[in-house]
């Protein structure tokens, strides 16, 4: 049945809906909304699509409406306020599905509630020219990068003069984009870039906020790239951005001349890909999986035929089918799988060995480069696991978050509560599977097997408890330090645990490949099943005695071992770490052979005397002491767009200052009343974020406050902030950078206090020990005090996005403005010279936010 447009609207004083076929036809009608109920009992309605939110709000027969999360999630297709447009992007998408999918429908979308989706989706796929078996039709349109021919015929391309042209005021950039401004800094970026490319040399720079980084590195890299048919890397901080340069920006490269041939490609974990092995094996089991399940399942293979990458990242799904449909090594045989020559991951490898640019991020970046400083430069795919080819350029974009990706990347951890539930379900699959073998071996040697397999899983229980019972009952505060005898006893049960998770992984191992013998002799699903859990298992047990063995390496005294507070399930659990304390010298030794890596943020620069300010950026990356660093300026004029308050009254800040806590809740909760919306309050510490919240969260009931609790997803809270004119958002340590809002969505940004590490944290003391081997002082000047001022400034960077942009920061903390403390008057010193920072009572900060308001600034 065709759908209709559905448009609730007053006439006359009654509430009517207009129901319009979406593609302009005829049998268009208006009913009463009164009467709609008995106009259903005599019509079968088609699929409906609200002309906008408020129809979509009055309209009470819900059930009728499509579903369009899941239309616009797996079909991968872009929302538009035009309805009838959002129906023909939906029917064009699912008119290139094969037909052959039709009685799919049935089998997955099994609710009553579905029907009306069903009835969407069956509409176009009648319309559909494709009659291919489904099967054969899965990621058929991944993207394949053609052999390059560059080394052939080089283009002669002069990279300044390229440069120079693209972002020069009348430039070919104006060209590009309608509304094109031309940004100063921008083009002197790309300049350096450029010059430093040509010079072979490394560089760091600091461009600011609303530079246009992107395309300032991005455009002398593809110059580059073509011009001498090599490869060059670009990493991110995260995911997203990589998705965003890919699709966003690399289209605008293209359209520059002599980069039409310019060849892109993404490059992420192997996790990140669906595995079609796995999908099929799970789809076959669809009639025993519940409804919502099932669904979603049929959504990944809609897209699974749409997409040209197989990146999970590109739809939403629940985030333990993830984990059962992404790839691993344990799970893959390419030889045997029939889905081997369109694999996802497979592909995403070879475009990395054909593509001009690979696009990459710090976390893959780095377990690569563990991966090397472990094994050496040996490149053998398989066993060593390195993604990368040869490359001699590398740009780091957000490159102040490269101490933090390299720690996650070379640390160890043991998570005991997580570990013994690993386990007990990893006995469960043994103890299934050996019921499948009873008929086909031994069973007084299959009892064997159990019975030993029950005493290995006794004994390493028994030795997490231990490990709990020592390190999880003593802990003061967050964090402590494991050292001296309380190391050498746990590397003693460490060493105890890897023995018995090596016997157990043995006989595991040895009841998989017997499961996989009769598989072959009897290819039942249930077997096919089982084989899926016992890989899934042992992947996890591999993971676990990997961490394990990570505790054992030599060189413990290069490392710091502490354990940490996790909260988990509503309870708060133990975990045990192991990281590196010399990250710089780490980092010193990845990638050594690539000659040009050039390292850009806003975020670098720490104002110091006597030196050109990057001294903490080179101390921290590993870089020698005459590396090449530029400091740009930023676009935005912080005279006009900003007004920094401090407030002058307010107690000094310590751990459960009560009056500091209740001080600062009587300015939130004025200033947020003044404000509204568009208001983010940023914390160090959750439990000072969760004291203010509590005390505010009735008072401020009008507002739509928004707290980040432990395991909340940023990325959900922004999305929610988004849709909301009336959000406030309390946010701690993972909102200071890497957030967008522009515009009205942050308007004003509260820094509850200095962003300090904690100074009892085993690892960041380690390290300021580490960077002041003379005296303690030393590593505060050297580290602490700069660590902290990044941070600050990346927090500041949340609130101007853009020119048109204007907003408040108040900061509560007053130490930032005392002169006697040597980081004070390094912050200051770091902060944009034109930004006025006003020192002032709480009243006078309130009257000056009141009179902004009343003035419409804010």
């Amino acid at each position: 049945m065709k759908p209709l447009i559905m448009k609730v609207f007053k006439s006359k004083g009654r509430v009517k809906v207009k129901l319009t076929p979406y593609d302009g036809g005829e049998g268009s009608k208006t009913i009463e909304l009164d009467a709609f109920s008995d106009f259903l009992k005599d019509n079968r309605i088609p699929p409906l699509l609200p002309a906008d939110n408020k129809s979509r709000e009055q309209f009470p027969f819900q059930e009728l409406l499509i579903d369009e999360s899941f239309l616009i999630n797996f079909l991968h297709v872009a929302s538009s306020d035009i309805p009838e447009m959002r129906i023909s992007s939906y029917g064009e998408r699912v008119k290139k599905l094969p037909r052959t999918l039709k009685p799919l429908l049935e089998l997955f979308l099994k609710d009553p509630k579905d029907e009306v989706l069903k009835d969407f989706i069956a509409f176009f796929l009648d319309q559909s020219s494709n009659e291919e078996a489904w099967e054969d039709t899965l990621a058929k349109r991944l993207t394949k990068l053609p052999v390059s021919e560059k080394d052939e015929e080089v283009p002669n391309i002069d990279l300044i003069k390229s440069v120079r042209m693209t972002f020069s005021e009348g430039g070919l950039l104006e060209d590009i984009f309608e509304g094109f401004e031309f940004r100063q800094e921008q083009l002197f970026t790309a300049m350096e870039i450029a010059e430093n490319i040509i010079e072979r040399q490394g560089l760091m720079i600091e461009a600011g906020t609303g530079t246009g980084k992107s395309l300032a590195y991005l455009v002398p890299v593809a110059y580059y790239s073509v011009r001498t048919g090599k490869h060059a890397v670009i990493s991110t901080k995260t995911r997203t951005l990589q998705d965003q340069l890919l699709r966003k920006d690399i289209p605008v490269l293209k359209q520059l001349p002599g980069l039409q041939s310019l060849t892109a490609t993404v490059l992420k974990g192997r996790e990140r890909y669906i595995c079609l092995k796995k999908f099929m094996e799970l789809l076959e089991e669809s009639s025993y999986i519940d409804n919502n399940i099932s669904k979603i399942l049929l959504g990944i293979l809609f897209w699974s035929i749409l997409t040209e990458t197989g990146d999970l990242d590109e739809i939403l799904i629940p985030s333990q089918l993830r984990k059962e449909l992404g790839a691993d090594k344990y799970s893959c045989n390419r030889q045997l799988c029939p889905f081997y020559e369109r694999c996802p991951y497979f592909i995403a490898r070879e475009n990395a060995t054909r593509a001009d640019l690979i696009i990459t991020n710090h976390a893959l970046l780095f377990s690569e480069a563990a991966i090397r400083l472990k094994d050496g430069e040996s490149i053998d795919n398989e066993v060593s696991g390195i993604l990368l080819p040869d490359f001699e350029l590398l740009i780091i974009d957000e490159a102040h978050e490269l101490e933090n990706s390299i720690t996650e990347a070379m640390s160890f951890r043991i998570t005991p509560y997580e570990n013994a539930q690993l386990l007990r379900s990893s006995m469960q699959v043994l103890k299934n599977s050996l019921i499948q073998l009873r008929n086909h071996h031994d069973r007084a040697f299959l009892e064997k097997v159990w019975k030993r397999s029950k005493e290995l899983i006794g004994k390493i229980e028994g030795t997490l408890r231990q490990l709990v019972i020592v390190f999880g009952g003593d802990m003061h505060g967050e964090t402590t330090r494991i050292q001296g005898n309380s190391l050498k006893s746990l590397v003693d049960t460490l060493t105890e645990l890897d023995n018995l998770l090596k016997n157990f992984r043995s006989l595991f191992t040895q009841v998989s490949r017997m499961i996989e013998e009769i598989s072959e002799e009897e290819p039942l699903r249930k077997l096919h099943i089982l084989e899926n859990e016992l890989r899934a298992a042992l992947t996890s047990i591999d993971d676990f005695q990997q961490n394990v063995e990570g505790f054992l390496e030599e060189n413990t005294e290069k490392r710091v071992f502490f354990t940490r507070k996790e909260p988990k399930n509503g309870g708060v659990y133990l975990a045990i770490l192991s990281s590196p304390v010399e990250s710089d010298r780490l980092m010193e030794r990845t990638f050594p052979n690539v000659p040009m890596k050039i390292f850009i943020s806003a975020t670098l620069w720490v104002h110091s005397k006597g030196s050109d300010g990057f001294n903490y950026a080179r101390r921290v990356l590993g870089l020698p002491k005459n590396f090449h660093a530029v400091r740009l300026g930023s676009s935005f004029d912080y005279s006009q767009q900003l007004k920094f308050f401090v407030v002058k009254d307010m107690d000094e800040y310590s751990p459960g200052n009560h009056e500091y806590l209740d001080g600062a809740s009587r300015l939130i909760k004025t200033a947020l009343s003044i404000v509204k919306g568009g208001s983010m309050v940023l914390f160090t510490s959750y439990s000072d974020m969760k004291y203010v919240y509590t005390k505010l969260s009735e008072e401020l009931a009008h507002l739509d406050l928004k707290m980040q609790r432990p395991l909340d997803s940023p990325t959900a809270i922004i999305e929610e902030h988004l849709g909301s004119s009336n959000s406030v958002i309390f946010g701690v340590r993972t909102f200071w950078e890497g957030i967008d809002l522009p515009g009205e969505h942050l308007k004003l940004l509260i820094l509850f206090k200095l962003p300090f590490d904690r100074p009892d944290d085993p690892l960041i003391n380690a390290r300021v020990k580490h960077f002041g081997p003379r005296n303690f002082m030393e590593g505060l000047n050297k580290y602490y005090y700069p660590k902290m001022i990044t941070a600050f400034r990346q927090g500041l960077g949340r609130l101007l996005r853009t020119k048109e942009d204007r907003g408040v920061v108040i900061v509560f903390d007053r130490r930032i403005v005392d002169a006697r403390r040597v980081y004070s008057r390094k912050l200051l010193g770091s902060l944009p010279p034109e930004m006025a920072v006003e020192v002032a009572p709480g009243r006078k900060i309130i009257a000056a936010l009141r009179k902004l308001k009343r003035e419409k600034w804010l």
